[in-house]
Order: C-alpha cells, then sequence, then structure tokens
C-alpha cells in the first residue's frame, strides 16, 4: 500500500473513531505526490521522490558532494545538505537541489518547497511560554475527500483530520467532541528527535497523548479543546485552543496549547 493510500486510510479511520494517536502509523507523504507545482510553488521547485531514510541533521553525505543521492530529503547549500526539520524560509528545497529563498508571504513546507500560507503553534505551562513554532505540514487526499494538518512539521505533536472538506464550510468543535465528527485532533508530547515540543516541556509533561477531548491513559483533566476552520479541499484557515489540567505527577500545573493556520494543502 503506497504512502498517499496509507495516509487517507489513517485520516478517515481517525475522524471515525475519534481517538487514540496515529503519530506513529503516519509516514512522510511520498516526495512525488506533494511535488512543487501540487504545493503552490512560490518559486523553489520540489520535484523529485524522498529517496530514503530521513536524515537527522546536516551533512555533506560524506564525499563531499551534495545532490539527490547524499541529500534526498534536503537541499544543498553548496556541499552541505539542509535537511526539511532544519530548513527556513532562507534556506528552503527538496531532493537534492539547491536551497531558495522562499517568497514574502510564503513558508518552507516540509517535504515539498516554498508554499503559500502559514500555521503557528505555541504551547505553556502555567502561563509561561516555553515553545513555539512555524513548520507544518499539510496535503488534500482526493481519494477520501479529506484534508490533514501536522505541527510542528516533522514533529507531528499536533494533528488535524478533516473529512468532506467540499461540503464542510465552517467547522467548529469543542468539548464535548461529536462522537461521529468528521473531524479530529491529536495531540501528544512524546519524544520525537524531529519534536520542539517534547524538547523543551518539563518532564512531567512529556509522553502523554490526548484525542478530542478525552486523555488517554493519564488522570490529566481537559478542559478545553476548540477547533475552528473554514474549509475547502485547497485551503484551510483557523485555530486551536487547547488547555489541559494536569493530574498525578503535573498535578496542579496546566498545559496551554494554541495556535492559528491558513493553509494551502498539495493535492495527492
Amino acid at each position: 500500500m503506497s504512502a498517499c493510500s496509507r495516509l487517507a486510510f489513517l485520516a478517515l479511520a481517525a475522524g471515525v473513531l475519534g481517538c487514540g494517536n496515529l503519530r506513529s502509523q503516519l509516514e512522510p507523504p511520498d516526495g512525488g505526490g506533494l511535488d512543487g507545482g501540487g504545493a503552490r510553488d512560490a518559486g523553489v521547485d520540489a520535484g523529485g521522490t524522498d529517496a530514503g531514510p530521513v536524515d537527522s541533521g546536516q551533512s555533506d553525505g560524506g564525499n563531499g558532494s551534495c545532490d539527490s543521492t547524499t541529500c534526498p530529503t534536503g537541499c544543498c547549500a553548496g556541499t552541505t545538505c539542509v535537511v526539511y526539520h532544519d530548513q527556513t524560509g532562507a534556506q528552503c528545497g527538496w531532493d537534492g537541489g539547491a536551497c531558495g529563498v522562499c517568497a514574502s508571504g510564503s513558508t518552507c513546507l516540509p517535504y515539498t518547497a516554498c508554499t503559500l500560507g502559514f500555521a503557528t503553534m505555541a504551547w505553556e505551562v502555567d502561563g509561561v511560554l516555553v515553545g513555539d513554532s512555524g513548520t507544518y505540514e499539510t496535503a488534500y487526499t482526493v481519494s477520501t475527500d479529506s484534508n490533514y494538518l501536522f505541527l510542528p512539521g516533522g514533529g507531528r505533536n499536533l494533528e488535524i483530520f478533516f473529512e468532506n472538506v467540499s461540503d464542510s464550510g465552517t467547522v467548529t468543535r469543542s468539548c464535548p467532541w461529536p462522537f461521529s465528527s468528521p473531524s479530529t485532533m491529536l495531540l501528544t508530547t512524546t519524544s520525537n528527535s524531529l519534536g520542539a515540543m517534547n524538547a523543551t516541556l518539563p518532564v512531567v509533561w512529556k509522553g502523554l497523548s490526548y484525542s478530542n477531548c478525552n486523555a488517554s491513559g493519564n488522570s490529566d483533566q481537559v478542559t478545553r479543546y476548540d477547533l475552528s476552520a473554514t474549509l475547502t479541499p485547497s485551503r484551510m484557515t483557523g485555530s486551536f485552543d487547547i488547555f489541559i489540567d494536569g493530574g498525578g505527577p503535573q498535578s496542579g500545573s496546566t498545559l496551554h496549547v494554541f495556535g492559528d493556520f491558513d493553509v494551502y494543502p498539495p493535492p495527492m
């Protein structure tokens, strides 16, 4: 089964089940499905396909060169491979091409290139900002008429799925979350080598997961789990706001995760 088919199936499952962490089951979309044209390329050609595992950092491939063979998941700044989770608007690209600069108003999107739109995510503990991110992943799955948005890009601590987006219009969700809702929002603070959220959270808030107003396997109380969005297959705009009162080791502490987005999901 292709990566795109798996994503379509999992996005559908998320909406039906309304719970569970799908994070570990999702794979990055195949580079061929999210080429520069589909991502509303804003000046940097994505091209190519994912030819190997995700790099863990910058490198020159060990042979003093940088190309599609030594840098399949990033762009080349001279002989240095800038992998997708290290890219910014000033260094953006894919499949070993030369890194480019994103035009004003566009964002460097993992697995593709510069694209219009933005998505932000920030997290506070007890009212104090401890981290934020402006990277994301998004796509529109044609076969299931569904969109997804992952933040941060690569880390995927927040996963949002929408089904039937062609007919959805404006969507508003809060607790109690409808059991049969075609919208799903998952939050995890599990360790991930690419996840900025886990790296900045206090230890007691790590390794936790939440799904559609429910705390999974812990005694935390989800006091707010709001999601609003205006949807079409080619664009998603909206915001999210989550408050969690800690239980157990994090009793007496509060985690607040919030952000907004205006993104253009490339079709796949």
